[in-house]
């Protein structure tokens, strides 16, 4: 038969992308209960995923596209055969839609599949049988009054740490808010011989805010009643390799969250070994890493440890199940990142990403590394074998891609349906555009600062050198956006001109990067082509990842050019990127004033107010200074509200949480929330509508940040309200969002410097109308 190929269009190959990862649900519709250790209940989707991750873990079957031949193990695409049996893929991809309940069901998959597709053996104690949140609930009510209103300090027990430092595990759900099956109604006895469900070996301050009891961990021995699983101890339950302990990596954000979880699915009758790597004072004792059912920690620390292989403990231990939360952040393979994650030894391997692919196919090829799913871990054969093929339209390298991400990989969205039923319902969501006129007095200062800045934007486009001075390009732009907001946002611009003194340079630098990293601005690294991270920026105002352009100053020395300008560039004269925290609070009082966008707000706020007191809202903006001039008119008008931006500590953040969702009388009806603080490890489903200020310029963040309330647990109808000044650099940022959308590039098509450095020529020419 005659070897030909047959191409599809770009449109045919766009669709295909988008629907790779729908309908992943074939053949895995088994249902499996969960182990008695699991306090909640599963929903039916949620029991479907742990029979097919459990069957996944026990599996014999080659990898996909493997065969036995005459003794040999043959690869049908590769065509070579090998003489050792492929190692076994025992893992995969679980690529629900956000709030399906992925940490839910990767819990009772820790707890239920240990070896032999036994329980994991857990110490059995006495005590209720209610999750250890449900007792820590009933005993803060036996107190009286708030901890911080008596006369104790806050924190002087482990309850009031719990009440101050942490919102309560059932304010917080990431995953899975479906309700909890009934407990008993007797009110839990606080004593010394109280046990927990979840044993936290870490001072970390909000880990140890999880404590319910003064109870220390006490030996195995003494402490256990029974195993409540099977086994002959914890180095070998079952049979197996011995390895007994979970590592999870997760973004800092979701941290807390993991413990949450924990603490709240657990039954309190057993005790999880739940050991949290993070801090100064963190232990790097492999012994003790080996010996815990769960260990977090965070892709950073990971990473720090990583690039001090001396003292990598993680790499060291052989673990029993690798889990990355929110995996799609190992994409780049150059990334010091991605190769600690790759360097890590298990046996099972999970991914857990509602967005496995962010960019283009090149993002799957390292969740293929991690799983170790060979010929495809190697980036010859990757490329050979799919890359190459599907982005040049050939439908059989597409259909192996498929086949592919088919076998390793369950994907539910909020709209699948199971047996001709929608898999979870959730109420209405709708969107709504409402323009905004500037008032004349508005309109004048905007179009003054548009002229500014389209003066100087022209003359870097006539020089050639709008990416040598591309932060200030975006410094104009924020200024245009801050108009359309709120005039008081707008600060004084200054061309670069002579540089000063160090002090004075250093001080503009700080200013800049402060304005595009906390505009909201989606940057990338020029040189990783990924979000930043460690963000520096240098003498020739580029910013840049600390490791990558480290790393480019290390291998040229004295000869280190900056990538997008080609100036002279020095370690030394690298300046870190401070923190939300150092943008000052605005100055509101007497000779405040609103404007076009705060007067649409309120007049929504009141009437909705007027409707039905208690609703809920989110008032979302990318600016925290625009945050900031909010606070004046709902104090005046009487709301009550609360706050959570990028700024704030881990204890102020988990109480602004825990007091927005509480539904008692007198609780904030308002949350202000910062679009980034918004991104991740959040519910919010007090909230029914959502007010997004200002367009972002990825319309993924908005989409995110939406699906904080509008996800499992939230009853009512989500409305959500865009305001936009009417002929504006605002309606231009819709445009742009919308051409993003609809790039085929954006999907396949692979990005480089060069491609990056025209894309924000081009949008910086559409948002300046130049």
């Amino acid at each position: 038969m005659a070897n030909y190929k047959i191409f599809v269009t770009s449109y045919q190959l766009k669709n295909a992308f988008d629907k790779l990862f729908d309908d992943l649900m074939e053949d895995k519709t088994r249902e499996m209960e969960p182990a008695e250790a699991v306090f909640t209940p599963l929903l039916t989707h949620q029991k479907q995923a742990l029979s097919w991750m459990t069957s996944r873990e026990n599996s014999n079957d080659l990898p996909p596209f493997w065969e036995e031949k005459n003794g040999l193990y043959f690869n049908v695409l590769t065509n070579f055969a090998v003489k050792e049996r492929p190692e076994k893929v025992l893992g995969g991809i679980l690529a629900d839609d956000m709030g399906l309940g992925k940490t839910l069901t990767t819990i009772a998959l820790i707890v239920s599949n240990f070896h032999n597709g036994k329980p994991l053996p857990l110490e059995q104690c006495e005590g209720s049988s209610m999750p250890s949140a449900t007792r820590k609930k009933a005993a803060l009510k036996e107190k009286s009054g708030d901890p911080e209103e008596s006369g104790e300090p806050v924190g002087s027990s482990p309850l009031k740490r719990l009440h101050a430092n942490s919102a309560t595990a059932d304010t917080i759900d990431e995953d899975a808010p479906q309700k909890k099956a009934k407990t008993t109604k007797k009110t839990a006895k606080k004593s010394a011989n109280t046990k927990k469900g979840v044993v936290l070996l870490d001072d970390v301050d909000f880990a140890a805010a999880l404590e319910c009891t003064s109870s220390q961990a006490v030996p195995a021995k003494k402490s256990a009643k029974k195993s409540s699983g099977t086994g002959k101890g914890p180095s070998g339950a079952g049979g197996g390799s011995g390895a007994r302990a979970t590592l999870i990596l997760c973004p800092l954000s979701v941290l807390s969250n993991w413990l949450d979880q924990f603490e709240q699915h657990i039954r309190a009758d057993v005790t999880l070994k739940v050991y949290l790597y993070y801090g100064p004072e963190r232990s790097r004792s492999v012994g003790l890493l080996s010996g815990q059912d769960v260990v977090l920690t965070t892709y950073n620390v990971l990473s720090s440890d990583f690039g001090n292989k001396a003292s990598s403990p993680l790499h060291k231990v052989n673990w029993l199940r690798v889990v990355l939360d929110e995996g799609h952040v190992i994409r780049n393979p150059s990334a010091l990142q991605s190769k600690a994650v790759l360097g890590l030894q298990s046996e099972r391997r999970w991914i857990l990403s509602g967005t496995p692919i962010q960019n283009s196919l090149k993002d799957l090829y390292m969740l293929l590394s991690f799983l170790k799913l060979k010929p495809f871990d190697v980036k010859e054969w990757w490329n050979r074998i799919i890359q190459r093929p599907v982005t040049m339209g050939d439908r059989f390298g597409l259909k192996n891609l498929q086949a592919l991400v088919k076998g390793i990989t369950l994907r539910r969205t909020k709209n699948s349906k199971v047996a001709g039923r929608a898999l979870v319902q959730l109420p209405e969501r709708r969107v709504f555009v409402q323009h905004v006129t500037l008032s004349e007095e508005e309109r004048e200062e905007y179009e003054q600062v548009k002229r500014e800045g389209r003066d100087i934007v022209g003359r870097y486009f006539q020089e050639g050198t709008v990416m040598t001075n591309y932060a200030d390009v975006l410094a104009i732009l924020v200024r245009l956006r801050q108009c359309c907001c709120h005039p008081s946002l707008v600060g004084k611009y200054t061309v670069a001109g002579d540089l000063g003194t160090p002090g004075e340079l250093r001080e503009r630098l700080i200013n800049k990067i402060t304005l595009v990293l906390n505009s909201g601005s989606d940057e990338e690294c020029a040189i990783c082509l990924d979000s930043l991270r460690q963000p520096v920026i240098t003498y020739c105002a580029h910013v840049y990842c600390r490791p990558c352009i480290c790393e480019v100053i290390r291998s040229e020395k004295e000869q280190a050019k900056c990538p997008l300008c080609r100036a002279q560039i020095k370690t030394k004269e690298l300046v870190e990127y401070p923190g939300e925290e150092v943008e000052a609070r605005s100055a509101t009082g007497e000779n405040w004033q609103s404007s076009s966008k705060v007067d649409a707000l309120m007049s929504n706020l009141l009437k909705l107010r007027n409707e039905d007191p208690t609703v809920k809202s989110l008032v979302v903006s990318q600016f925290t200074r625009f945050l900031d001039v909010i606070e004046l008119p709902l104090r005046e008008y009487g709301f009550s509200f609360t706050r959570l931006d990028g700024s704030m500590n881990q204890k102020t953040r988990a109480k602004a949480i825990q007091d927005f969702q509480d539904s008692s009388p007198g609780s904030p009806t308002i949350m202000l929330l910062s679009l980034k603080a918004g991104g991740v490890g959040l519910n919010l489903t007090a909230a029914s509508h959502v007010f997004l200020m200002d367009p972002a310029w990825n319309p993924a963040a908005e989409d995110q940040c939406v699906d904080r309330c509008h996800r499992l647990g939230q009853s009512r109808d989500v409305v959500i309200t865009k305001f936009i000044v009417k002929d504006s650099v605002e309606e231009n940022m819709v445009k742009i969002q919308k051409k993003k959308q609809e790039l085929v590039e954006k999907a396949f098509g692979g990005k480089n410097t060069q491609n990056l450095k025209q894309a924000r020529i081009d949008e910086i020419r559409t948002l300046m109308e130049i």
